[in-house]
């Protein structure tokens, strides 16, 4: 029945909670280098998540706003600059793309992602 309530957050919320369950079910998140340029990703998530690692060589297969996030923790990593986990709102606010630098041997690699729908944020949020 819960479930069923109305529930009224504000996008402020929704990105605090989506950070929280983020940096949570990432925090097992690793990869380990298969050859220079090759990784493999290892860490669990939930059956209705999409999450993972992706590559810097590997943002061209992206467009719109995921390319941006992912093209930007690019240019910080090639640039030096350090980059912090973000949340974005994605797809007519269904999707919510949570993503944080990923390190091998304290070097950026690449980004680890986490696709949440959004109704499972707002659920989440205790009113």
């Amino acid at each position: 029945m819960e479930a069923r309530e109305i529930k009224k957050v504000s996008e402020g919320e929704i990105v605090e909670k989506t950070m929280q369950m983020g940096d949570e079910r990432s925090a097992n998140f690793q990869i380990d280098m298969l050859n220079e340029g090759n990784y493999t990703f290892s860490g669990e998530n939930p059956a209705d998540e999409k999450a993972g690692f992706i590559s810097f060589t590997e943002i061209e297969a992206f467009d719109g706003k995921r390319f941006q996030v992912f093209d930007a923790y690019a240019y910080n990593a090639e640039n030096g600059i350090t980059s912090e986990p973000g949340v974005q709102i994605l797809e007519g606010d269904t999707i919510i793309l949570y993503t944080k630098p990923a390190y091998y041997d304290e070097q950026v690699k690449g980004i680890y992602f986490i696709e949440f729908k959004r109704k499972t944020v707002v659920l989440s949020i205790d009113k």
